[in-house]
């Protein structure tokens, strides 16, 4: 049983003095419980919380001390919920949730008032409309006409309003409908009016079937229950899709075959949503606890290599912090308490993998020298978790929707190295889904490390934010800002001729490290596919008709294309 005691620790932090400037602001602002709360204090104060799962362990004090040193030396940092909320009363931990509705009055009400009950927690919202039937359809027993699927999304973004203006943080959503559903070219334009929809971000659900006929320009049902209500092209489709995607950064797209043909719980549960992210494909009524492994802090200076041993040990207490969590977090609805407590379902991630592709001297991100270690690296990370996950189960017991022969047939797990399956064929797994990879934004911002699975933004850039006045309000501060790394390596005297931002890397090379990463997680990847402005709408439709068929989701920014961005290049 590993702890923080047997890793060698080359840098050791303890306190939140060494948080300094926006680190420190951004962390009294999201997360502190107070305004004097120490960073070191705040690592305690979830440990302990989340400890209290482990109440009925002989070994509780030890695993609640791995917990908080994991996360105060940076090596693991829980999802933002996780570490504002440990300990606050009716604290709810998890970021993210997925809700459903069904083409009834009673399934839309019911809908209105979770969304409401979610949101107000703090938790962002997942959901696909496709069930509800078009616009201008008859309502049978009631007369009359449907408003349409898109129409109820608007009355979920005023509900998300509501929450906002009550006080609480901005209220997150993701609002997806299928590629056939006949509202289709209705909900792609659904954000083009300026605060039309504007707590949602939305996603186009593809299929493999759409897929191949906008590829040979075939015609393409658009289709709601069993009546075809309007025949099309599909290029026509795909080409609005392409079209706003570079214009105005949505809709994103989501495949939703592989949603399901991945999903090592397909057996048990239909998953057709995503959170607001994407990283999490989620069930009715599905959760989710996220954290991620600090990939920075796993280089080992002395030998120039990754600390192998020192990041297994971390993903095992972190694969047990986060399933603690399912246990002590309270839940917005009941619902969501039994699917989550069902199948278990966890989203470790990573954060800092561009510094450490940096650390490495690995000289592009998005290089075929960088996929290959990324390859390797993620490879080694899916068997760790799984692993750890396996041993979870030896102590705890499998999740309770467990079903051996079932699960082991399962297309992902069917990629599992055998020793990885052995082990699950005899003691099952712990959590139902164990990796994800969030985007990490704030949190990334506090540990000091590149985003998520994303490369640095800029060597320098400026930064605009919401800071807190003296007043009690928020003001907006603008502040220029060298990338940590960046600094650190120039004020050393080191080589900076490889540290390249998000816009000086290719579409082609962000999406083949997405592609990459995608074979090794068992849920999905947040990750942006930047442009310049000047590239080609053409070339991003190849784009992605080359690389959908290997991914999850994708989200999509063309410089310049959502007005002012928070960040902006300096040149050097």
């Amino acid at each position: 049983m590993p702890s923080c005691s047997d890793i060698d620790c080359q840098v050791e932090i303890t306190d939140s003095a060494a948080l300094e400037g926006y680190r420190n602001e951004i962390f009294k602002l999201r997360y502190a419980y107070t305004p004097d709360e120490t960073w070191a204090q705040a690592c305690e104060r979830t440990a302990n919380f989340v400890g209290v799962a482990e109440n009925g362990s002989e070994d509780r004090e030890r695993w609640v001390n791995s917990f908080a040193e994991i996360i105060r030396k940076f090596w693991f940092i829980p999802g933002g919920r996780i570490m504002r909320n440990a300990g606050r009363k009716h604290g709810m931990m998890i970021n993210c949730f997925g809700l459903g509705v069904d083409d009834n009055t009673k399934s839309i009400g019911q809908l209105f008032d979770e969304v409401f009950n979610v949101s107000s927690s703090g938790g962002g919202v997942g959901i696909n409309f496709s069930n509800l039937r078009p616009k201008g359809d008859p309502i049978m027993g009631k007369g009359g006409f449907s408003s349409g699927a898109v129409s109820f999304m608007g009355v979920v973004d005023s509900i998300a309003q509501t929450v906002e203006s009550g006080g609480q943080r901005r209220a997150a959503l993701m609002g997806i409908l299928r590629c056939d559903h006949p509202e289709i070219f209705e909900f792609i334009n659904g954000k083009l009016t300026e605060g039309k929809l504007s707590h949602f971000n939305i996603s186009v659900g593809i299929t493999d079937e759409f897929l191949k006929a906008v590829k040979k320009n075939k015609d393409f049902d658009l289709k709601f229950g069993n009546k075809v209500y309007k025949t099309i092209k599909a290029r026509e489709l795909w080409d609005l899709i392409v079209h706003n995607a570079w214009t105005c950064a949505e809709p994103g797209l989501i495949n939703l075959d592989n949603l399901k043909n991945f999903n090592p719980l397909s057996y048990c549960e239909d998953i057709n949503t995503t959170n607001p992210c994407g990283e999490l494909p989620l069930p009715r009524y599905g959760a989710c606890c996220l954290g991620s492994i600090n990939l920075s802090e796993m280089y080992n200076k002395n030998k120039n290599e990754v600390d192998w041993i020192k990041l297994k040990n971390v993903i095992e207490i972190a694969v047990r912090f986060l399933d603690d969590v399912i246990d002590v977090t309270i839940y917005p609805v009941k619902d969501i308490e039994l699917t989550a407590t069902a199948s278990r379902r966890i989203g470790l991630g990573v954060m800092g993998l561009h510094y450490l592709l940096l650390k490495l001297g690995i000289k592009r991100y998005g290089s075929d020298e960088s996929l290959e270690f990324i390859d390797s690296l993620m490879s080694k990370i899916r068997d760790y978790a799984y692993l750890a996950s396996i041993n979870l189960a030896k102590e705890k017991g499998p999740f309770q929707k467990f079903d051996k022969a079932r699960y082991m047939e399962g297309l992902f797990v069917k990629g599992l190295p055998h020793r990885v399956r052995r082990e699950l064929e005899k003691y099952g797994i712990r959590n139902g889904a164990v990796l994800s990879i969030p985007p990490t934004g704030t949190t990334s911002i506090v540990a000091g490390v590149s985003s998520g699975l994303e490369p640095i933004f800029a060597p320098v850039y400026k930064r605009k934010y919401n800071s807190a006045s003296k007043e009690g309000g928020k003001v907006i501060k603008e502040v220029e800002e060298y990338d940590v790394l960046y600094k650190e390596f120039k004020d050393n005297g080191k080589d900076v001729s490889h540290f390249v931002g998000a816009n000086d890397i290719s579409p082609w090379e962000h999406m083949q490290v997405q592609c990459t990463a995608q074979k090794y997680v068992d849920s999905a990847i947040s990750k942006t596919i930047n442009m310049k402005n000047d590239f080609p709408e053409q070339e991003l439709g190849e784009l992605l008709l080359e690389n959908l068929p290997y991914i999850k989701g994708v989200t999509l920014y063309r410089d310049g294309s959502r007005g002012e961005a928070p960040l902006t290049l300096v040149k050097l």
